[in-house]
């Protein structure tokens, strides 16, 4: 019970930082387009 709470808890939380790091990523992108 706990390691399948786990598993699904860990999945939740790497797509989180998947997800942040891209959107990162491309307001990175458009913060240097806008300078450039």
């Amino acid at each position: 019970m706990y390691v399948v709470l786990f598993l699904c808890s860990y999945s939740v939380f790497k797509y989180y930082l998947t997800t942040e790091f891209i959107y990162l990523q491309l307001t990175t992108l458009q913060l240097l387009i806008v300078v450039c």
